[in-house]
């Protein structure tokens, strides 16, 4: 993924089913990195990770489904 990532040098990667249960498992350089992992049962988890050079924050949701928002400031 590194690769890829410094290939294309996306401002921000998403990635779904990540299947983690530890935050800080993945990670980009230069990349901030807001991750929502499981914590029980099998599958799910999302990351997302925007560049050094975004101001991104964490928005809070309070849904029933497995979802992250995130705001570019």
């Amino acid at each position: 993924m590194q690769n890829n990532v410094n290939l294309f040098k996306p401002s921000v990667v998403m990635l779904q089913e990540t299947k983690l249960y530890q935050k800080g498992t993945v990670k980009i350089e230069n990349y901030d990195s807001f991750e929502l992992v499981r914590t029980k049962g099998n599958g799910g988890g999302l990351a997302t990770f925007t560049h050094h050079d975004i101001e991104a924050v964490l928005v809070p949701t309070s849904s029933w489904i497995t979802s992250q928002s995130i705001k570019i400031c």
